[in-house]
């Protein structure tokens, strides 16, 4: 399944039109929510706790599942009786 890039530059450092779009090759293997679960539980996520993330869904990788992956893990890593706060700007 390709990967695609629209305006600003590609993977390696091409700069494109904006209104141009490539295919790229995907790089990376897929993200599973299992994963990312161990992953915040390695940065030292415990139930009960808070945790704050400001990030780029693109920063994780190919997840499977998408967004909704990344918060299911989240929430997961935190519970129970855990908070997940994400910024909305």
């Amino acid at each position: 399944m390709p990967f695609f890039v629209e305006g600003n530059a590609d993977r390696q450092g091409n700069y494109l039109a904006d209104n141009e779009v490539t295919a790229l090759p995907q790089k990376r293997p897929t993200v599973t929510r299992e994963a990312l679960v161990e992953g915040f539980q390695k940065l030292d996520a415990k139930p009960g706790e808070i945790m704050m993330a400001h990030s780029s869904l693109a920063s994780f990788g190919w997840v499977g599942g998408g967004a909704e992956s990344v918060i299911e893990a989240m929430l997961a890593a935190v519970s129970p009786g855990g908070t997940v706060v994400l910024p909305t700007l």
